[in-house]
């Protein structure tokens, strides 16, 4: 054995254990003598899980997450699912990452994003066809730009 897998050598004749070991010298199947920490988790996890969570902090996607740690994005669902802590530091890790990439955006384009807000006004416009002139005619414009100042 190697100090990078398990290297047991069961009966089915397909050679020693590839797994990775974990922290003793064998991987996390009990038949081969290891375990995995009392919440039972992969030794993948266990390997990556500081790397998932730096990249959380940068704010990155699910996807880029899963990415980091060479692993599939369904792989990083399943993790979240089944181990409530990892869950939590994941979700914190990239509320952290939320919070800082909050303070470069425009607070309009937070609300209108997070809160559903949108600027409107009023405008009277010409219209080049035939109108009941009994009517105004206005129309929204929503305006999403800080820098519009309204002259146009």
């Amino acid at each position: 054995m190697t100090d990078d897998i398990c290297g047991y050598e069961g009966t089915g004749g397909d050679g020693p254990c590839q797994n990775p070991a974990t922290d003793g010298d064998s991987c996390w199947i009990d038949t081969h003598g290891g375990h995995v920490d009392g919440h039972g988790r992969p030794s993948l996890l266990e390997e990556h899980e500081d790397d998932i969570l730096a990249a959380a902090r940068e704010g990155l996607t699910y996807e880029g997450i899963a990415r980091v740690a060479g692993i599939g994005v369904s792989t990083l669902h399943d993790w979240r699912d089944e181990y409530g802590d990892f869950s939590e530091a994941l979700e914190r890790a990239r509320s952290e990452a939320e919070r800082e990439l909050i303070q470069d955006v425009d607070a309009e384009f937070v609300l209108e994003r997070s809160y559903g807000y949108v600027k409107t006004e009023k405008r009277e416009v010409d219209v080049d066809a035939d109108v009941d002139a009994s009517h105004d005619v206005t129309a929204d414009f929503v305006t999403y730009s800080p820098e519009d100042d309204g002259d146009e």
